[in-house]
């Protein structure tokens, strides 16, 4: 095979800075479209909490699982003795589905906002202000 050598007066005057500010434009293409996405996926996280949150908080109601869990509290002699048939009965009374749900949401609130932190710090640092915490 020929080795094929670049001299100076093949390239054209100024493609070396052309090429790194459509490296640097990109970067910033890309920086801006998950920082979107990260802002996008925090908004949505937030507003599916608000109603698994309460939708936690009405089956925790209606099974009784708060009354039994304030039990815990008022008489401390009742609970040691029966602490296993509380114990079972509280997790009886768990409202699983919903826990789930509100953890998921939360746990993607979580996720976003991780995101967006380290695109943030990856993009301070880039700029060469350090980190923006």
């Amino acid at each position: 095979m020929d080795n094929i050598t670049f001299e100076s007066h093949d390239l054209p005057i100024g493609l070396y800075e052309k090429v790194l500010r459509g490296i640097d434009q990109e970067r910033i293409k890309r920086t801006k479209r998950n920082l979107l996405i990260s802002r996008t996926g925090i908004m949505l996280s937030v507003m599916a909490f608000i109603p698994a949150a309460m939708y936690l908080y009405n089956n925790l109601y209606q099974t009784g699982f708060l009354q039994s869990l304030t039990l815990m509290f008022h008489s401390g002699n009742l609970v040691v003795s029966y602490w296993q048939d509380l114990g079972s009965a509280l997790l009886e009374m768990l409202p699983i589905t919903s826990l789930v749900f509100c953890l998921s949401a939360l746990f993607a609130f979580i996720i976003s906002l991780r995101l967006s932190i380290v695109i943030l710090y990856h993009q301070s640092r880039l700029q060469g202000r350090g980190p923006c915490i």
